[in-house]
């Protein structure tokens, strides 16, 4: 069984991979950089493990992501598929995934590159959690609602 995660220390952003059941000096496999001036931030693997979906963020933003990645384990290469992110969530098959940002759901084929809105929550937001059933037939996901009343006060 592998796990992946990040860790932020000492100013450093990497991700790994680790093998469970080994030492944890021997377990650990570290992920190459994203670029000089980004860090890949690791979400989720794919269904057949192959691939690692992330989100992209600026060197000097480490706080709001810049874009959407994913990670191939057999070429150990990355492809950023959007220039924005978050809540990234795989499809069954692998191969597309869904992006939640701001008020709008994408669906990302990795193998053409393309991406799509699919679909709209306004006047909400998606707010960091987004996920398909086995089937991809039933999205799931949270909405950030910021709602407000106004009161009239009489004072006497």
């Amino acid at each position: 069984m592998r796990i992946a995660y990040n860790s932020l220390a000492g100013g450093t952003f990497e991700n790994f991979i680790s093998e469970l059941g080994k030492s944890w000096k021997d377990h650990s496999e570290r992920l190459r950089a994203f670029s000089e001036s980004e860090y890949f931030g690791v979400v989720s693997w794919s269904a057949n493990g192959k691939w690692l979906v992330g989100n992209v963020f600026r060197k000097n933003n480490a706080f709001n992501p810049s874009g959407t990645a994913v990670y191939s384990l057999e070429s150990k290469r990355f492809e950023k598929l959007a220039e924005f992110g978050g809540a990234p969530a795989w499809l069954s098959d692998s191969r597309r995934l869904l992006i939640g940002y701001k008020d709008k759901i994408y669906l990302a084929d990795r193998g053409s590159s393309k991406v799509r809105e699919i679909y709209s929550v306004l006047p909400y937001n998606i707010w960091s959690y987004l996920k398909a059933s086995k089937d991809n037939r039933t999205i799931y996901y949270a909405l950030e609602m910021n709602e407000a009343d106004i009161w009239l006060m009489t004072l006497h």
